[in-house]
């Protein structure tokens, strides 16, 4: 039986902080894989992060896919010459959606959002706990994705009977995914999203702490 409260990511990063912190004293280095299943499909997040993300994203995907892309510009993620005019999209453009469909992808990245907001809060504790024992100083970390983003979800398990209703959507009843505008939000200008071999699909985000 599960806890009312449980959410996975809390869950992993508890355990892992007790593994460490059971062997602190035996003078071994440690190896820890902290594989969350934050973000993958379905999207789901405790329900006091669930609003947090609110009215973000109403201006649709492509808005938001050029304002990521010229911030990387600007960070020097991305060289200068580099634009998005010969960028394909494989999204329906956004003012061609209904609005309910509107408001239900707005919502589906609202929450997704909040997601990645929690997994990030939950490394910070792993983080916290490692500075606080006087370990951060000796530890390597290795941030990383398997895949780019994922322009759909995964089937539903036969024995399950979700409750997508707009109400309920990213509650752990429900199984939903954002769709391919949001995903090449995330993978623009690099080609296609996770489950092809173009740069979209293979290319992710990674970073060393050390």
């Amino acid at each position: 039986e599960l806890p009312e409260d449980f959410f996975s990511t809390t869950m992993y990063t508890d355990k892992l902080i007790d593994y460490i912190d059971e062997n602190r004293s035996d003078g071994q280095p440690f190896f820890a894989w902290l594989s969350y299943s934050t973000p993958h499909s379905p999207i789901q997040v405790p329900d006091d992060w669930r609003d947090r993300y609110a009215g973000r994203y109403e201006q649709g995907y492509g808005v938001v896919r050029d304002q990521r892309f010229a911030r990387a510009q600007e960070l020097g993620i991305f060289p200068a010459n580099l634009d998005l005019s010969r960028y394909e999209s494989g999204a329906t453009e956004w003012n061609s959606l209904s609005d309910e469909e509107r408001r239900t992808q707005t919502r589906l990245m609202e929450l997704y959002a909040a997601m990645i907001e929690n997994m990030d809060y939950h490394i910070g504790r792993l983080v916290t706990y490692l500075e606080e024992s006087g370990q951060l100083d000796n530890t390597v970390i290795l941030f990383m994705s398997e895949n780019g983003a994922a322009n759909s979800g995964i089937p539903v398990p036969p024995t399950f009977t979700p409750d997508d209703s707009f109400e309920n959507m990213g509650r752990y009843n429900s199984w939903l995914n954002y769709g391919r505008g949001w995903a090449e939000a995330a993978t623009a200008p690099l080609r296609d999203t996770k489950g092809s071999m173009a740069e979209g699909g293979t290319r992710v985000a990674a970073f060393v702490h050390h």
